[in-house]
């Protein structure tokens, strides 16, 4: 989802995510779970937003969402200082 960028880490605090078929997703810091696997039913999705970050990945680490038997689709809202 973001690249890595030196001394700066990425915070998730928003997203509108949608699942094209039944599976699950997670937030990763590099390769390190950021949460559990979220079960999202096919044509399901949420929406979260905050001012404070729901996820927080470690300096300098990619930001990745993995899924499982479906594809995300939607919007991530991610500040990176």
């Amino acid at each position: 989802m973001a690249a890595g960028v030196p001394n700066k880490a990425h915070k998730v605090v928003g997203a509108l995510l949608t699942m094209a078929g039944d599976g699950t997703l997670k937030f990763q810091s590099a390769s390190s779970d950021l949460c559990g696997p979220l079960d999202v039913a096919a044509k399901g999705g949420f929406v979260f937003d905050s001012d404070s970050p729901f996820f927080l990945c470690a300096v300098g680490a990619d930001l990745n969402l993995v899924t499982t038997l479906a594809a995300a689709h939607g919007v991530l809202l991610v500040i990176t200082e």
